[in-house]
């Protein structure tokens, strides 16, 4: 145990020195924990009792891992900032999801609780269609190379030119598929391009039908044969980036059932019902089950279902904690360059966070590199916290690499989370974190608003492995900094370089640590987890026992 006098007299001194300089945490949902700050952000701080301090334990959350179980409830109480990844900017500035919650308006379609054997259905009478909304095969990220869209049928009238789904830039066509002229034919139009399938009959009775689409390539899964039938026709390598309405059903006399559009190929698989297997599960863009009769075409898979299964998992944990919207990548650098944009997407950051109920928001745009950059960052940054005002908690994710925003930005910030690590295998020991951390208070960030980031992963300098696979794989030691995995060999943070870093972050008075990320790194109830580390560390020195 560590000696406790020699502690308490570096403590003091330090709180005499440093008190100024650190960041009280204030949570504003629920109750701060003992001896925070009762406050909102941009508020004046004055500690109550400067013996007691809270540091920032953030760390960020992906949708996918966390839908595949790799990120426990546990894990997530652990931190008491925790940032759900979920959207980017357009360059015009408005939001996307990167699960868009595409709840679907029906024109003259019925629902209908059992037909032939299948339960919850809607009929399409041939002057109906459903609209699943703009925001499928589209993205700020740029275009799709790859997507399966997949639904249970039954043909009611074979007619000629019915749509299964289309998107459509006024009569031009983005993506349609179609009922070709006679019965079992099919076609995929990309554009101006024309591919055509002929199939076994789906003209009787239920069929499952899965097309996939990549990279020019289309093929067809009819019912449980997991043999592809291959459509005959060049079609180009992605689907045309135009952002407009998804309409499934137009002219389509019949029915359907559990229809989906996924982001990978997945031809069969999961099917009746629609379920598959981990990552495949989480990579479903759109699901319309048609089982609820007041909303048949509500969409049981969006971002929103998993912030709501995210919020559910946290209701059995103890302690005070944020859980903020991420936003990062898509079109941001145009977004920035543009005055109007800007504006209008802080207007749209505000709406999302008061119309979900998030603590507030966190940008992590990798990265600004040139001063033109750094100064639209700047701008983006102090319009935001104009219009959020100070109440909201507001932060951004900046690199060693990377991180010189104007004066008037830092102080728009409640903190910047520092991510001091790689890929650059340089980045990893703990004699960089100090430098690194020294480097940013030099240019003029006060440490009360650094959050000094570690990595929960390992890197070659090229390859990125998680610690979490590290560990399944065999790893032994907590001490040592390097692993051979797979053949390669990985720096990344053991257990003792974490505990190293937490304490130079207690004891210097950072405002915390920030880690990348909650999937990378194995259960917190595990005793060679990183977060444990860390949170064990910050217990002892807010505090200390014998």
């Amino acid at each position: 145990m560590r000696n406790k006098f020699l502690f308490l007299c570096l403590f003091l001194f330090g709180t005499l020195t440093a008190c100024k300089d650190t960041k009280w945490v204030d949570v504003p949902t629920g109750t701060p924990p003992e001896g925070a700050i009762i406050g909102k952000p941009g508020e004046p701080e004055e500690p109550d009792d400067p013996t007691v301090k809270s540091f920032i334990n953030c760390s960020y959350i992906r949708g996918d891992f966390f839908e595949i179980n790799r990120i426990s409830a546990a894990s997530m109480g652990a931190c008491t900032d925790l940032i759900y990844l979920a959207a980017r900017p357009y360059a015009n500035g408005e939001v996307a999801f990167e699960l868009p919650l595409n709840d679907a308006t029906m024109t003259n379609v019925s629902h209908t609780g059992t037909f032939q054997g299948r339960n919850g259905v809607v009929k399409f009478e041939g002057t109906s269609f459903m609209n699943g909304g703009d925001g499928l095969l589209h993205s700020a990220d740029g275009a799709f190379n790859k997507f399966t869209f997949g639904t249970y049928i039954y043909i009611s009238e074979w007619v000629d030119g019915a749509f299964l789904f289309k998107k459509m830039d006024g009569n031009s066509t983005i993506i349609a598929f179609q009922m070709g002229a006679t019965a079992n034919s099919l076609k995929l139009s990309i554009g101006s391009s024309v591919a055509t399938v002929t199939t076994p009959d789906l003209a009787t009775g239920w069929h499952y039908i899965g097309l996939t689409y990549e990279q020019g390539t289309a093929k067809l899964y009819v019912d449980t044969n997991n043999t592809a039938i291959s459509f005959v026709g060049a079609l180009p390598n992605e689907v045309p980036n135009t952002r407009t309405d998804f309409l499934i059903g137009d002219k389509f006399k019949g029915y359907l059932d559990e229809t989906f559009v996924s982001s990978l190929v997945v031809g069969t698989s999961g099917r009746n019902p629609i379920t598959f297997d981990n990552w495949n599960n989480s990579k479903i863009l759109a699901y319309w089950k048609y089982d609820d009769a007041t909303k048949p075409g509500k969409d049981s898979h969006s971002w929103l279902g998993r912030l709501n299964n995210i919020r559910t998992a946290l209701q059995g944990q103890q302690g005070d904690r944020r859980l903020r919207l991420g936003i990062a990548g898509g079109e941001w650098k145009k977004m920035m360059a543009d005055a109007t944009a800007r504006t209008r997407f802080a207007s749209e950051v505000k709406k999302i966070i008061e119309q979900y109920d998030f603590d507030g928001v966190d940008f992590d745009f990798e990265w600004p590199t040139n001063t033109n950059e750094f100064n639209n960052y700047s701008a983006t940054v102090i319009q935001m916290r104009s219009t959020l005002g100070k109440y909201v908690y507001f932060t951004a994710s900046l690199h060693p690499v990377s991180f010189k925003i104007s004066p008037e930005a830092i102080d728009a910030l409640d903190f910047i989370s520092y991510q001091c690590y790689g890929p650059a295998v340089m980045r990893f020991p703990y004699e960089q974190f100090v430098k690194d951390g020294e480097m940013a208070i030099t240019y003029g960030i006060p440490k009360n608003k650094l959050v000094m980031g570690v990595p929960f992963y390992g890197s070659t300098g090229s390859l990125i492995a998680a610690y979490y696979d590290f560990v399944n794989d065999g790893l032994a030691t907590t001490i040592e900094d390097t692993y051979t995995y797979k053949g390669n060999t990985y720096t990344f943070n053991s257990v003792e370089t974490i505990r190293k870093k937490a304490r130079y972050v207690c004891e210097e008075g950072f405002a915390g640590i920030m880690s990348w990320d909650l999937a990378t790194d194995i259960d917190v109830t595990n005793n060679k987890s990183l977060l444990k580390a860390i949170k064990e560390e910050f217990e002892y020195y807010a505090n200390p026992t014998e």
